[in-house]
């Protein structure tokens, strides 16, 4: 399973980004930022869940209903977990 996102900076739209259609981010524009020393990997230690059917929708909002939802930070800052 792959959990993974990408954050831009906006410059990138313009300098590695084309109206190709058959543009695949993941070959020749991440390939450029790669050999540009423009890419980096930061791993996440917090809490991940996948939100990607009805199950895990009603497992996420259990959680959150039960005040336990680990991504939450509360107004002081702290977390739930």
């Amino acid at each position: 399973m792959s959990g993974g996102y990408f954050v831009f900076e906006r410059s990138f739209l313009d300098d590695y980004l084309d109206d190709e259609e058959d543009l695949f981010l993941e070959a020749e524009p991440l390939q450029r930022l790669a050999r540009d020393k423009q890419l980096t990997v930061n791993k996440h230690e917090g809490f991940w869940a996948a939100m990607d059917t009805y199950k895990d929708y009603q497992a996420l909002g259990s959680l959150w209903a039960a005040g336990d939802a680990p991504w939450k930070v509360w107004e002081d800052g702290t977390r739930a977990w």
